[in-house]
């Protein structure tokens, strides 16, 4: 199991709004694509922020739907405050600010959001290209890398027998921190890393893995297509 502290995903129709080949695996098309667009060079120097403006500039010729810049490398497709309103609606498609999951846990901030107090966007640009090349280009791991939820169908896709690796979205602020340690990033690590131990010796990672129950038909298939969804929230 591979825990991953950033979105899998973005709400559904962003594929559409950039012109992507349609079909199941819209998240794929879209990891593909910043992939191709993201620089991340050994020494930390990436062009996250510039892909961000590309990528707004494609969908709405505008501010939005990424924000958050550091002052002073902001520009006409992506400022530094939220100066604009979800949803941002082009000719092809209305996006929202939050996926599924994103409402079930309001706390939990969205991957447009690229910097500030408790962002992930950024996080996730620069992410999914590594989760990307660990389970679809690597000859050596990408036969038994599976990303969850959408290469496994929550849990019924996964194989019975054999090498399994599990790349799941996670949010270790869901657990409540002990507050022993100073360092509070690593303590959020530990302390998962300690439930999720827990769950697989009590028989309930298959709980966990299973999904949310409570989603109609039309959900599901947003969910397994688009937006992805976070280990360890029904």
């Amino acid at each position: 199991m591979v825990g991953w502290d950033f979105s899998f995903g973005y709400p559904k129709g962003l594929a559409k709004a950039l012109r992507l080949k349609k079909g199941a695996k819209a998240w794929l098309n879209i990891w593909k694509l910043i992939d191709q667009m993201i620089v991340d060079k050994p020494d930390n120097h990436n062009n996250r922020f510039t892909v961000g403006a590309e990528l707004n500039r494609r969908i709405s010729l505008g501010s939005g739907p990424f924000w958050g810049v550091p002052s002073g490398q902001s520009g006409i497709f992506l400022g530094s405050r939220k100066d604009f309103s979800y949803p941002v609606i082009n000719k092809r498609v209305t996006l929202p600010e939050k996926r599924l999951v994103e409402q079930r846990v309001p706390r939990m901030q969205p991957a447009w959001k690229l910097a500030y107090t408790g962002s992930v966007g950024s996080q996730t640009l620069l992410g999914l290209p590594q989760v990307l090349r660990l389970t679809h280009s690597s000859a050596e791991l990408s036969e038994q890398s599976h990303v969850w939820p959408f290469d496994t169908d929550f849990q019924s896709g996964l194989p019975e027998k054999g090498t399994c690796i599990i790349h799941a979205e996670i949010y270790p602020s869901l657990l409540e921190l002990p507050g022993k340690d100073h360092i509070v990033d690593r303590e959020q690590v530990k302390t998962y890393v300690k439930w999720l131990r827990e769950q697989q010796r009590n028989g309930e990672l298959d709980h966990w893995l299973a999904g949310p129950a409570k989603l109609t038909k039309q959900e599901r298939k947003q969910v397994l297509r688009h937006e992805g969804w976070v280990l360890g929230v029904l």
